[in-house]
């Protein structure tokens, strides 16, 4: 009797818990679209459905005509774009996308990457809460950088290739390789961040060279017979990635954008501790290595691989550090089965609660306690602007009005104005940090330049034939142009914004 009623209290609480650790990993999930790239994604999207075509020049911009720019998202922006018209033009079905998105990546597929042991006939279940548990720790950590972008096919790009590679390793199941070569070629469609997923392979070869090499197998032929397999895969997935409607260009746009100093001015890939919201981040790292210390846990070597690896591409840009999650919770996993700690109980506790709480408190103070009324009312209704602080006014006021055909633009409005305001072209929006024009012009440079009114602002007004203005107010270009009515007609001002007409 009193057993039984152990046991009904135990799953009592258990389910409760299980519950509210559900409701918050769903509160985190489904949040407003405020994406300042979200807008030219649906454009392109758009062009793509309506032209059965990839677009393969530069269709938003007027600075930069001749630039062949390779769309790097094309089935994510065609399938955001078929969610947000079967929504109604509202961002219903979009959000309810991401939070499958979320569910089926934090609460499935990574708690199955953890580390199986040999002596294991296969895969043991996972309890509900645990897999709960985990999801919410993933997107906690995770969340400012899971939204409704195509990076999201990123991460389930890398998962599924350290499920399949994991697989391989530790239960032998060879022919999941096959899957790699359909995997990268709809992973180049959907985003072109596939290059991790080859330098996760390349960790893992070089993991199993390393110990083929230390357990005695020393001739060529022997590694060859090993190795080759799995090596002639990854070449079939490399390959498979230049059959897109791009080809090499692609990669070469790729390279581009990671190797642009530019770049390093966008929030995200900024190093990671010169951005916002990474506290969760650093919870997060402390954690996982006070864990690894506290059980002793030793690291399989592929793993020890990983961690410091995706690790430095995390300090190097926040972008990356979703996948230094994503490669360490397979550990988390493993540690919690052992469940052996090495430490004062105590202390451990106390160390786990501080780092859960601070954890939670940054993930909870942001996104789900912050009162966020447009959430549920946005909902249904119909949506045309994908920016939180979007000047709305003024783009009501230039959909109105006549304006000349070349403006400039705040740069993190472009997205927006290039959907809401299809009448003219932008100036600048988010994939253009690494444009250059045929006369070496960097058009985000040039940008900054003319905003913050330095030297050469007047050349290069002339040299883009910039005759109205649509940005903040209170940035240097404004008072510059506030103090020249005789040339800039101050046509529109509020809090936000301020428009400005060449007479």
């Amino acid at each position: 009797m009193n057993e039984g009623l152990s046991a009904k209290k135990t799953f009592s609480i258990s389910s409760v818990r299980t519950a509210l650790i559900f409701v918050f990993f769903i509160l985190i999930a489904f949040q407003p679209i405020s994406d300042p790239d979200f807008g030219w994604h649906l454009k392109a999207g758009e062009y793509i459905v309506q032209h059965l075509d990839v677009p393969d020049a530069n269709i938003y911009s007027y600075t930069n005509l001749d630039y062949r720019w390779p769309d790097n998202a094309v089935l994510s922006e065609v399938l955001f774009y078929f969610l947000y018209i079967g929504g109604g033009h509202s961002t219903v079905l979009i959000r309810l996308f991401s939070l499958a998105a979320a569910i089926a990546l934090f609460l499935f597929l990574v708690p199955n990457t953890y580390i199986y042991r040999k002596d294991e006939a296969g895969p043991r279940k996972m309890l509900f809460e645990d897999r709960v548990l985990l999801a919410l720790l993933g997107l906690a950590v995770t969340r400012m950088l899971f939204y409704v972008n195509p990076l999201i096919f990123d991460y389930f790009g890398f998962v599924l290739v350290l499920l399949i590679l994991e697989r391989y390793k530790v239960l032998g199941e060879k022919r999941l390789l096959w899957l790699l070569p359909p995997i990268f070629f709809f992973w180049m469609l959907f985003h072109s961040g596939f290059l991790v997923g080859f330098i996760l392979i390349g960790l893992f070869l070089f993991s199993e060279l390393l110990e083929s090499m230390r357990s005695g197998v020393r001739s060529v032929s022997e590694l060859a017979r090993k190795l080759s397999f799995p090596f002639l895969i990854t070449l079939l997935s490399g390959v498979v990635t230049l059959l897109g409607p791009y080809g090499y260009r692609l990669h070469q746009d790729s390279f581009l954008i990671t190797s642009s100093p530019l770049m390093r001015d966008i929030q995200y890939w900024k190093p990671t501790y010169l951005t916002i919201s990474s506290n969760p981040f650093y919870a997060y790292l402390i954690l996982f290595f006070v864990l690894l210390v506290a059980t002793r846990r030793k690291l399989p070597f592929r793993f020890f691989l990983y961690c410091f690896f995706f690790m430095g591409f995390a300090f190097y840009a926040f972008r990356f550090m979703p996948f230094f999650v994503f490669s360490t919770i397979p550990v988390l996993w493993s540690i919690d089965k052992d469940k052996r700690i090495h430490v004062p109980v105590f202390l451990f506790l106390i160390f786990l609660a501080v780092a859960e709480a601070v954890i939670v408190h940054n993930v909870a103070t942001h996104v789900v306690f912050v009162p966020k009324p447009q959430a549920i009312r946005e909902l249904f209704e119909e949506k045309n602007i994908f920016v939180n602080d979007a000047p709305v006014r003024a783009f009501e006021y230039i959909k109105t009005h006549p304006m000349p055909d070349r403006m400039f633009n705040e740069f993190d409005w472009g997205g927006a104005l290039t959907w809401y305001y299809p009448e003219r072209k932008v100036f600048i929006n988010g994939n253009m940090v690494h444009w250059k024009d045929v006369n070496g012009h960097y058009i985000y440079a040039d940008s900054n330049a003319i905003k913050g009114a330095k030297e050469n602002w007047r050349e290069l007004i002339r040299y883009y034939g910039i005759n109205w203005f649509l940005v903040r107010a209170n940035t240097p270009i404004s008072t510059v142009l506030s103090e020249l009515p005789t040339e800039w007609a101050n046509v529109y001002r509020d809090e936000k914004a301020v428009i400005f007409v060449k007479k």
